[in-house]
């Protein structure tokens, strides 16, 4: 074999015979790889896997014919053709064929075959770059400084008498800026687990020295309806404005992103990239996008369709753009469903004879209703959001 692999991705120590190999799943393999070595496997072009996919049918072709010649019969072992992919010794992620032919004439030696399609050129470079990538998770529903002014407030309003202040209406709501919404602090922790940060409370956001990495602010997101189509309006209480003044207007230039940024930023939030696939400068994706063009950073803005989740893993889930109005139907349904069975079961629990053994009945029912409508509700899903959405830096 010319080419040398330091890390086979595909094939193991000898290879797959091409009749049995299917080098597409060498995207997955190089995913997998990236995943277990802390890098971000998403967004990964692979310009050259179709070229591989190319030699591999050519090669099985040649194996065919080849088995047919009669020559083939002189050979031990009979003509063979493997397959082997990933990172090889000059740094490229690609797949080599090998094997031996038919001679052209009696007496004469087997035809070596011995052909490389290049996947990705110059892989270890992407490497390099994928470990340099800095990444930032900001939990917009914690912020410390919006506790400390109204406790400021607070403490003068009640003339420094603390059980006064802590009986206050207002200092109760305000804990829960510190504190954060129960939600968005599981999915923030999440993705910052995902691009191998930690989660800043908004108050100690740091955007600065990200250039190609991703920059992620977790909230709420909330949509208006304008001429039947539903549009995102707010990522948690701020407008797009509002956010690209955070993201560059920090009290310390250093915490600010930078015009050397072309990495992405991700609203994630429901309904932030809600809107007209035709015109996204109506979308609250499109508008932060527009207004950070305007200050000179070219990067990807991205955001949640619909109605959206955050994973265990850290990925995205969102509702199909197409699907809203069925989701919100089905949705309205479970809340009925689910009260219902609350009380079902709460009747089950205070009855006795005939009347449990009808409420068990209703129970069970109601039971069986709920989980088909959440299997109906699951099938307006997009899983897989980073392909649909592109929410993770193109490379």
């Amino acid at each position: 074999m010319a080419i040398q692999y330091r890390t086979v991705l595909y094939g193991g120590a000898k290879g797959i015979d091409v009749s049995k190999a299917n080098v597409a799943s060498v995207a997955s393999e190089a995913g997998k790889y990236l995943k277990e070595n802390g890098m971000q496997p998403q967004g990964i072009k692979l310009p050259g896997l179709n070229d591989a996919m190319k030699l591999v049918s050519r090669a099985l072709r040649e194996l065919e014919t080849g088995k047919k010649n009669a020559l083939s019969k002189s050979m031990k072992g009979g003509p063979e053709m493997k397959v082997l992919a990933g990172i090889d010794s000059k740094g490229n992620l690609s797949a080599t064929v090998t094997g031996l032919l038919p001679p052209s004439k009696q007496g004469g030696k087997p035809i070596k075959f011995d052909e490389t399609a290049i996947i990705r050129k110059d892989w270890a470079k992407l490497e390099a770059e994928l470990k340099s990538d800095k990444n930032a998770v900001v939990n917009l529903t914690q912020d410390q400084s919006a506790y400390n002014k109204t406790l400021d407030a607070l403490v003068k309003k009640h003339k420094g008498d603390m059980e006064k202040v802590y009986e206050d209406r207002v200092y109760k709501e305000l804990t829960s800026k510190l504190r954060g919404d129960k939600i968005i602090n599981r999915a923030a922790n999440r993705q910052a687990a995902k691009f191998k940060t930690d989660a800043k409370r908004k108050d100690n956001a740091d955007f600065g020295g990200i250039n190609k990495g991703s920059v992620i602010l977790a909230a709420h997101g909330s949509r208006v309806q304008a001429a039947g189509v539903i549009l995102g309006a707010k990522l948690g209480a701020m407008s797009a404005q509002q956010i690209v003044t955070f993201l560059t207007e920090q009290k310390d230039p250093k915490k600010n992103l930078s015009t050397a940024f072309t990495g992405t930023v991700l609203l994630s939030g429901c309904f932030t990239a809600a809107g007209s696939t035709a015109a996204t400068n109506l979308t609250l994706t499109g508008k932060v996008s527009n207004l950070l063009k305007a200050k000179g950073i070219k990067c990807k803005v991205q955001g949640m369709p619909g109605v959206a989740r955050t994973n265990a893993d850290g990925t995205k889930s969102s509702v199909k753009p197409t699907e809203m109005a069925a989701y919100d139907r089905l949705s309205k349904q479970l809340k009925a469903l689910q009260a219902e069975l609350k009380k079902t079961n709460a009747k089950l629990q205070e009855s006795d004879g005939k009347a449990k053994a009808a409420a068990q009945k209703k129970f069970d029912t109601l039971g069986a209703q709920l989980k088909k409508l959440k299997a109906e509700r699951e099938l307006k899903i997009m899983h897989e959001l980073s392909r649909s959405y592109g929410l993770d830096p193109v490379r």
